[in-house]
């Protein structure tokens, strides 16, 4: 808009100019009165030649020789405004009554510089100036003849016009040519039409604008207007009072069909901004806008790129610090990838994949005020193919801390593939490709500076038809994290999950986790995770009770306590009668026993259980233990009911200096019989027996 201030006021100059020429119909006299009386209006030394002539055809006029119009005297690069010469029409009827008005108005090779200083001074702004030297005349309107002039213009009209922009501040220096004006201003006091056509680089620039009172305007004081840029296939209108200051409250609309066009067609290319190279969508807005000189405020405002669009109000205080915003708004972000991509920000050189996309729309009240940031989002709906979210946050940034809080629905239907969007694909964990885990929760969650917490509520995992279900609190202060929760396990088929997850898949016996399911109350603290309430099934086994991990020390510490009904082992009997495939009379193996598993971990493991049974053994009632310490273990039998009497004892393996074995094992009132029926299949031996073993290796 300034631009065209300045376009506008070359051109009341010019008309001025203009006056002066049919002034000198009557003498030279009334030349310089005019000439003067100009000076003084502006504060600038306008000069032009006196070697005028009359025009009878086509229109009735003078022509005049050049014409120009000094510059500030600050400024190095000429005057403000030069011409070869003008010519003017003027009304003839009104001229016979002794008035002279001007209808037409054209300048022949105009050429206008406008200069600014680094400090902000423009040779465009002109004053009143009572330092100008003038010639003392009789200050009049009127000559010896009583004639007059109405400075009224019908219309001037500027063509091929070469104009020069200089910015010392900046370094800029651009020139333009092929700049055409129409100016139509047949009532000083009143309305001025103009239209401005110019190319400065690619394409044609049309403007038209409707100018109320265009002395208000270039005395830097309000005015109505209104009009239409037009150019590069855009077209943008505006009405509503501004001013030079400048100052502003208007309604503007308008489309931009290709928007990198219209960048080039103002001589910007997307690149200098950051954008993509093929930077080119469709915008369409609409707002009502207001400026003051430090407060941008947009209301009811609508702005769509694309498919995308946003709505809602925005207020802008350009402040010394750093922009104040706050505003209310409905954003809907289409295919967000395609506009990162277009903003100079593809989500691959951001660590995503290349087909990242996401959709986004969301209620946002946002307030900056330099660094800190405060934002609220409301009906918050994304989605990432087929992964959806949906809730409510509250962001805020303060000095750089965050405090963050988030109500979320999460739906991922296929993680592997969120995770692949993500620029994180679970093949980098040992995930198999095919996997396809799915996560569905609600989650609540806050960030305050360095302490994460968050809780799921209505978990539900699943990987290779296993399942996790239940809810978890998560938190994580200073860099140790702390878990709760309750969950629910069930895996149909260990050796599915464990191919699923990268893993070669277990050849287990039957009893031994073939499919799993578990439910536990959990607590993960201060690097030790408890089970409570423990229950697990082991294919057709039972367990209860609990167990605690601790993971300070250089092993794992493990202690549990654990209750069982009945314990079906049978699978460790094979089918043919456990026939060795030793060559008979090969006596005892030689290698080597690695006993290295003994120092694995550390702990205290107890199993009560209603009855075992192993196959060939069928064993009733047992207490059992295993205490490992430091590559020794002693298991512990503690009471075991078998064969109508029972076992106790212990064996103790110690690996700490290599493996050692030691046993005190105690039998009373067993059935003999039965015992070497199941052992051996000797069925020749009756009665009870009772019988101790010690033993050291």
């Amino acid at each position: 808009m300034r631009f065209i201030i300045r376009l506008i006021v070359i051109a009341l100059v010019a008309v001025a100019i203009a006056v002066i020429g049919l002034l000198m119909l009557p003498g030279d006299k009334i030349a310089r009165i005019a000439a003067d009386q100009l000076s003084k209006q502006t504060g600038r030394v306008v000069t032009i030649s006196y070697d005028t002539s009359i025009s009878l055809y086509p229109i009735l006029g003078v022509t005049t020789g050049p014409a120009r119009i000094s510059s500030a005297d600050w400024a190095k690069n000429g005057p403000l405004f030069t011409s070869e010469g003008l010519s003017i029409g003027v009304d003839v009827p009104a001229l016979l009554t002794g008035t002279i008005r001007i209808t037409k108005l054209e300048a022949n090779g105009p050429k206008v510089i406008l200069e600014r200083a680094a400090d902000g001074r423009a040779n465009w702004e002109l004053a009143t100036s009572e330092t100008v030297p003038v010639e003392e005349v009789p200050a009049t309107t009127t000559g010896s003849d009583a004639q007059s002039f109405d400075l009224s213009l019908e219309r001037a009209f500027i063509t091929d016009a070469s104009l020069r922009y200089i910015d010392h501040g900046t370094g800029t220096d651009q020139s333009f040519e092929d700049v055409d004006l129409d100016l139509r201003w047949p009532d000083l006091g009143g309305a001025a039409i103009v239209a401005l056509g110019v190319t400065p680089f690619s394409e044609r620039l049309e403007l038209s604008a409707t100018i109320a009172q265009i002395t208000c305007l270039i005395a830097g004081e309000k005015t109505a207007l209104s009009g239409a840029l037009a150019g590069a296939g855009a077209e943008l209108n505006f009405e509503g009072v501004a001013s030079i200051t400048p100052e502003a409250a208007m309604q503007v609309s308008g489309t931009i069909p290709k928007a990198g066009a219209f960048l080039r067609a103002l001589g910007q290319e997307p690149v200098a901004f950051g954008l993509a190279p093929t930077f080119d969508p469709n915008i369409a807005l609409s707002s009502q806008v207001s400026f003051d000189g430090t407060r941008l405020a947009l209301r009811k405002m609508a702005l769509g790129i694309d498919d995308s669009k946003v709505t809602g109000d925005a207020d802008i205080v350009l402040a010394q610090a750093g922009p104040q915003v706050t505003a209310n708004l409905k954003a809907s972000v289409k295919d967000s990838g395609q506009l990162m991509r277009m903003f100079g920000q593809a989500p691959e050189n951001l660590g995503f994949d290349k087909a990242f996309n996401p959709n986004f729309a969301s209620a946002i009240t946002l307030s900056t005020n330099g660094a800190n940031v405060s934002a609220k989002l409301t009906d918050l709906t994304a989605s990432l193919e087929r992964a959806q979210v949906s809730g409510s946050a509250e962001i805020a940034l303060q000095n750089g801390v965050p405090d963050i809080t988030a109500d979320l629905a999460v739906n991922v239907p296929d993680a592997a593939r969120s995770a692949a969007l993500l620029g994180q694909p679970f093949s980098n964990f040992g995930i198999a490709p095919g996997a396809a885990p799915a996560v569905k929760t609600n989650v609540t969650a806050t960030i305050k500076g360095e302490s994460i917490a968050a809780s799921l509520r209505d978990l539900s995992a699943s990987i290779a038809g296993a399942n996790l279900s239940g809810a978890i609190d998560l938190s994580l202060t200073g860099g140790a994290p702390i878990v709760s929760g309750n969950i629910s396990a069930n895996v149909p088929s260990t050796a599915n999950l464990m191919t699923a997850l990268g893993q070669s898949a277990p050849d287990l016996p039957q009893g031994f986790g073939r499919a799993i399911k578990a439910k536990t109350k959990l607590s993960f603290k201060s690097n030790q995770l408890d089970l409570s309430a423990l229950t697990v099934s082991i294919d057709q086994n039972t367990l209860s009770g609990g167990v605690s991990v601790n993971l300070n020390g250089a092993v794992p510490n493990v202690n549990a306590n654990l209750q069982a009904g009945a314990l079906d082992f049978s699978a460790l009997s094979s089918d043919d009668g456990g026939a060795s495939t030793s060559s008979a009379g090969s006596g005892w193996p030689k290698d080597r026993i690695d006993a290295s598993a003994l120092g694995l971990i550390n702990g205290n493991i107890k199993l009560k259980a209603s009855s075992i049974d192993l196959g060939t053994l069928q064993l009733g009632a047992a207490d059992l233990g295993v205490a490992i310490d430091r590559s020794r273990a002693v298991v512990s039998i503690n009471d075991l009911r078998a064969y109508q009497g029972g076992f106790s004892g212990q064996v103790v393996a110690n690996n700490r200096k290599g493996l050692s074995v030691a046993g005190d094992l105690r039998a009373s009132s067993i059935a003999l019989g039965a015992l070497l029926k199941a052992l051996a299949d000797i069925d020749k031996f009756q009665g009870a027996a009772n019988r101790g073993l010690d033993f050291l290796n």
